[in-house]
């Protein structure tokens, strides 16, 4: 349920990225309200109506992608332990993945037993995108 629910909020960020100048830069958007000022965007979507693409992920996440100059930013784990953990990039129109950057993880994270590693949702500024895969 959680890789579909991520898969979707993907595909949400993919669908609504060429409708708006804005960008998602950030959780909760640019100014972190939540709030999108899109027009004209479906209001209801599933599996496979009004949605632009889609794009396995390697394990259920559930932190929230980002909409960055015609990219999409998403974190997974790799492996079930969550040992590795990666930001993947995305193009926007045609959900092609661009590029992938995993980093290992010495030390096991705690985490609930239903919630998957890499919860964490990036941040970019049109020229970077940071992420940060440890715990606080």
């Amino acid at each position: 349920m959680l890789r579909t629910l991520a898969l979707g909020c993907l595909c949400a960020a993919g669908f609504l990225a060429p409708l708006s100048a804005a960008d998602w830069p950030q959780f909760r958007g640019p100014t972190g309200d939540g709030v999108s000022t899109a027009t004209n965007v479906p209001i209801e979507w599933d599996a496979n109506s009004n949605v632009a693409w889609k794009a396995p992920l390697p394990r259920p996440a559930n932190g929230s992608p980002i909409v960055s100059g015609g990219r999409v930013f998403v974190t997974s784990a790799e492996d079930a332990d969550g040992k590795q953990r990666s930001l993947i990039c995305f193009d926007a129109a045609d959900g092609k993945q661009l590029w992938k950057q995993t980093v290992q993880i010495d030390k096991k994270m705690p985490t609930h037993q239903t919630n998957p590693y890499c919860g964490t949702t990036p941040a970019a500024d049109g020229e970077r995108v940071v992420v940060w895969h440890a715990s606080a």
